[in-house]
């Protein structure tokens, strides 16, 4: 039996998830599980403003915006919820006369409800709201420079359904933009509003990945928990790991050095970047303490100026599990982080630098999915948020790097537990 377990647990098989398919399924090795797949999302409506060539404001339609995006998700709850995240992979440039523009509208992080949970052969109907960027951004006739590439946050609220064919899901949905407004300096000194469409639908297909369905059998026969127990007696369940995944980090406000001296630059949208950690879990305390690198980079762009915001961060964290609710862990933390901060601004007659080095303290939440306490590879997301971080590179007018960080998916490896799994097979 223990060669049997240890097979399973250290060879994680990716298979076909029969997940919510049965009446008995809520085990906590089905209450979440991955999905991967592919939509496609279009639009119709809007409206901008450009500066035509005899000087004078123009106003024009957008035609229709289709975008292929790739989408990567966890079912939770038995599947009762999906969390999201969408990677936009095609853009579409346009041309009004003779302005380029680009102009797009998308989905980054949601969240669906389902009523009733996600089953074989049957179409289940959900509700939600998203985290999504409208951004936009021109080329001014007879200019050299850009406008700026301007990008807000909304909140859409989202309706679809969702029809499970056994090794798929088979999506169609909706987004409704209740503030569908974007403010544009569509020229160094004029401003207008740009209009999005309210509504965006979307058609996907997404296939199930099941890594820890195999370690169900162990768990319910009293296998794992006979493993986890010796362990426990030789205190050998405590361990270094190793943590890498894609990371992302939003600027929540827009800096005052901006806004009274260059107010047609906007603040930076979003930065994604690789994330490591590396740390010990002592597990009698349910508690990991880390050292997180992050390497951050965002710039803006308008009308021949370069703004470039950069963080490197090294953060010592502790967090510890609030909870165990089949296999869902939500851990808080604090976190100190040494900020290596800089800011620079440059244009044809203008060369402003910033820079220093801080020690910042934060806080930082996530959650582990960890269906089996004898786990040595899992899945982690969490969030941080380092407040007041700032730079001054002109007297009492403030660049801010405050920024929330948001990583969705990290892969965690616990070395010293797969090597005590092995072990214990003798």
């Amino acid at each position: 039996m223990k060669k049997s377990l240890l097979f399973i647990l250290i060879i994680p098989s990716v298979t076909l998830a029969q997940t919510y398919l049965a009446p008995d399924g809520k085990t906590r090795h089905r209450f979440a599980q991955t999905v991967f797949g592919l939509d496609m999302q279009t639009s119709s409506g809007g409206n901008s403003v450009a500066m035509a060539e005899t000087g004078s404001a123009s106003s024009f339609g957008f035609p229709a915006m289709p975008s292929a995006r790739i989408y990567i998700s966890g079912t939770h709850f038995w599947g009762h919820a999906e969390f999201y995240f969408a990677f936009q992979i095609s853009f579409l440039k346009h041309v009004y006369r003779n302005v380029n523009y680009d102009a797009s509208q998308s989905d980054v992080f949601g969240i669906k409800y389902y009523p009733k949970p996600i089953q074989l052969k049957r179409l289940r109907p959900y509700v939600g709201f998203a985290v999504s960027g409208i951004s936009y951004w021109q080329k001014i006739p007879g200019d050299t420079s850009n406008g700026p590439l301007t990008t807000r946050m909304r909140l859409p609220l989202i309706a679809g359904a969702t029809y499970c064919t056994g090794k798929y899901l088979i999506d169609a949905g909706m987004s409704y933009y209740y503030d569908n407004s974007l403010p544009y300096y569509f020229s160094r000194f004029q401003k207008t509003t740009i209009k999005y469409p309210p509504l965006t639908f979307r058609l996907g297909i997404r296939k199930w990945l099941e890594t820890t369905r195999n370690l169900e059998k162990p768990y319910l026969d009293g296998s794992t928990e006979k493993m986890y127990q010796a362990l426990k007696q030789k205190r050998r369940l405590s361990s270094w790991f190793l943590g890498l995944g894609p990371s992302s980090s939003f600027c929540l406000r827009q800096s005052p050095y901006n806004t009274v001296l260059y107010p047609f630059i906007e603040k930076p949208f979003a930065a994604f970047f690789p994330e490591l950690s590396a740390g010990y879990f002592f597990e009698p305390a349910k508690t990991h303490v880390a050292l997180s690198l992050r390497s951050i980079s965002m710039k803006s762009l308008a009308y021949g100026q370069t703004q470039v915001m950069k963080r490197r961060s090294l953060s010592l964290e502790a967090f510890r599990y609030l909870f165990d609710y089949q296999g869902f862990n939500p851990y808080l933390g604090l976190c100190l982080s040494y900020e290596n901060q800089s800011f620079s601004h440059s244009a044809q007659t203008i060369h402003v630098n910033a820079s220093s080095n801080v020690l910042a303290p934060g806080v930082i939440f996530g959650w582990d999915i960890l269906p089996d306490k004898l786990q040595w590879i899992m899945l982690r997301t969490n969030l941080r948020y380092f407040p007041n971080l700032s730079l001054e590179p002109v007297k009492d007018l403030k660049v801010r790097l405050d920024q929330l960080e948001f990583n969705f998916i990290q892969v965690v490896f616990y070395p010293q537990r797969f090597r005590n799994f092995r072990q214990a097979e003798n």
